[in-house]
């Protein structure tokens, strides 16, 4: 086939002279060759636009930017690209968020470090719903810094998780053996001298 039908062939299909004169032919058919060159290159990168938006979606519904998740994930060494975040924010929601929890922990770990991309930095909690923010430099040290991390993740102070730590294990104090008793006993599983009666009096 020489180099004429192949223009015209290409041709098949446009109005007017354009798909049968030679002269007119080649100018259409290059033209739109040039613009076919120029979408692939607009086409991928349309593609990358909708999955940063994406990604950058689902991040922000568990308090992070986009910015500061992808640089979580160099962190975290996790080579996941940005068209298949998108796939997981859409469809693996679960997935998404572990992905999310992981980055969490290293940009914790990276503004414990000093690091100075993150300057200024306050991190979101590590909670269930990610809305609260610890306030790192109010921090004495890190360990002060660990124990606002843990409280703002679990609405639990340090006392608290101290004493279930030891009821956990076994170490049951007096006092708390009184708290204990007075629950059951207001709870009516430990015996009461008051009958429960209801609404009517009746007793039940």
């Amino acid at each position: 086939m020489g180099r004429k039908e192949t223009i015209l062939r290409l041709a098949k299909g446009r109005r007017g002279r354009a798909k049968n004169c030679f002269r007119v032919a080649i100018r259409s058919v290059e033209k739109g060759l040039q613009y076919a060159y120029r979408s692939r290159r607009l086409k991928r990168r349309d593609a990358r636009t909708q999955w940063i938006q994406q990604v950058g979606a689902g991040a922000r519904e568990y308090n992070l930017s986009y910015s500061r998740m992808i640089y979580g994930l160099q962190l975290a060494d996790i080579g996941v690209n940005r068209k298949i975040l998108a796939i997981l924010a859409k469809e693996e929601p679960y997935s998404f968020r572990a992905i999310v929890d992981e980055c969490k922990r290293n940009l914790h770990a990276a503004v414990l470090a000093g690091d100075p991309k993150l300057h200024g930095y306050t991190p979101p909690d590590m909670g269930p719903h990610g809305g609260a923010f610890v306030d790192l430099a109010s921090s004495s040290s890190s360990s002060s810094v660990a124990e606002q991390i843990a409280s703002a993740a679990t609405g639990v102070d340090a006392s608290e998780r101290e004493a279930y730590k030891r009821a956990s294990r076994g170490e049951v104090t007096a006092d708390l053996s009184e708290d204990l008793s007075k629950a059951l006993s207001e709870l009516h599983m430990g015996g009461s001298s008051t009958p429960a009666t209801n609404k009517k009096g009746a007793t039940l």
